[in-house]
């Protein structure tokens, strides 16, 4: 479990279009030969992102009715970003370790996201 969960596995982070063309953000992990999607989900849904530390990250307390799902390629990473979500399905918190520019990104695509599907409403 250990070394599957941790030591071989290799995360990547994609943000892509997926068959209706809506923008969504795609965790995968690869173990050995054997890549595995993980996470899928529409950037119009992530509603915040935020970076923590080891020590916020042990005192969150997730809410309930609030699904957590980690995916950190570090055992104990010092820093992590925890992205929330939201759609009609599920609220959810994901753990990624990815770089502050990343982040920034996520949140300037999820903002345009939310605004286009907004329009696509009207």
């Amino acid at each position: 479990l250990i070394y599957t969960k941790y030591v071989g596995a290799e995360y990547y982070y994609d943000v892509t279009h997926d068959s209706d063309g809506y923008a969504v953000f795609v965790v995968r992990q690869i173990v050995g030969k054997r890549q595995s999607t993980l996470c899928r989900i529409g950037l119009s849904e992530i509603t915040k992102v935020e970076r923590e530390s080891a020590e916020e990250r042990r005192a969150h307390n997730t809410p309930v009715g609030c699904r957590k799902y980690v995916y950190t390629p570090t055992l104990f990473p010092a820093e992590t970003y925890r992205i929330y979500m939201r759609n009609h399905y599920e609220r959810a918190e994901l753990i990624v370790e990815i770089p502050e520019s990343w982040a920034d990104m996520l949140r300037r695509f999820a903002a345009t996201a939310r605004e286009i599907e907004h329009s696509d409403d009207e």
